[in-house]
């Protein structure tokens, strides 16, 4: 793959290293302006009934629970940042949502919504990071290339993608669109995520019923040795996530 910008190349580089966690504990924290972080949870991790005891009405999914103890707790997110929560209900474009300091409970909302809730507070962060898995992963990479957002947002989109795959093209298990990354963004949707976003993708392969796949497009893949579930909360993706942002930190 060829980089028009150097710098670019240089982060990519970084990031195709998988972090390992001695790595991790030479990282510190340095002062960052505040960051927009919107984190989603994949097909049916809206029907847990449990929350969290310190986020109240905050849904413990898996992939929430992963980035509370890996990213929140470990000062990769600050107190000053703003964290937009949403999962999704089962086999249905049908989500609910949660903003960190402005929310009590999870509220519903239609996916097509999702890209009005971070638009209204992209303006205000220097950066976005955007994770998602599974059908989330496909929602996270249909917002990052968001023209709306793309206008709206005044530095750059950091985009972790977790073994994404199409909600449209896998609803049941057999279908074809199980078994890799999603094809059916647009060309201008896949530009747009090529030329403005830095973006991790994880995969896992052979996706014998569900999975996904290496994407062109993005800056880094990298295979993961664990089930498309199981993924979520894998540590090895999670490290390489946090490292992931603490070095764009690093370099801007």
């Amino acid at each position: 793959m060829i980089f028009s910008h150097v710098a670019k190349l240089v982060l990519v580089l970084v990031l195709c290293f998988i972090f390992s966690e001695s790595i991790l504990a030479t990282v510190l924290p340095t002062k960052q302006p505040p960051s927009l972080f919107v984190v989603i949870a994949g097909n049916g991790s809206c029907r847990r009934k449990t929350t969290f005891q310190n986020i109240p009405g905050l849904i413990d999914t898996q992939l929430f629970q992963s980035f509370v103890q890996t990213m929140l707790n470990k000062g990769a997110v600050t107190n000053e940042d703003h964290i937009i929560f949403a999962c999704y209900e089962w086999q249905s474009p049908q989500m609910k949502y949660y903003e960190r300091n402005i929310s009590n409970h999870m509220s519903p909302i239609h996916e097509s919504q999702l890209d009005q809730v971070v638009l209204r507070q992209a303006s205000h962060f220097q950066r976005i990071v955007i994770i998602g898995h599974s059908h989330a992963g496909w929602r996270a990479m249909k917002l990052a290339s968001s023209s709306l957002l793309l206008s709206a947002v005044q530095g750059p989109i950091l985009l972790a993608t977790i073994d994404p795959v199409s909600r449209i093209q896998c609803q049941r298990l057999r279908d074809p669109g199980c078994r890799h990354a999603p094809t059916d963004l647009s060309k201008e949707e896949f530009s747009q995520l090529k030329t403005r976003t830095h973006w991790l993708n994880f995969y896992h392969q052979p996706a014998k019923i569900l999975g996904s796949s290496p994407i062109r497009e993005a800056d880094c893949n990298v295979k993961v040795d664990a089930n498309h579930v199981l993924m979520q909360t894998d540590p090895l993706v999670w490290k390489n996530i946090y490292q992931f942002v603490r070095s764009h930190y690093e370099r801007n």
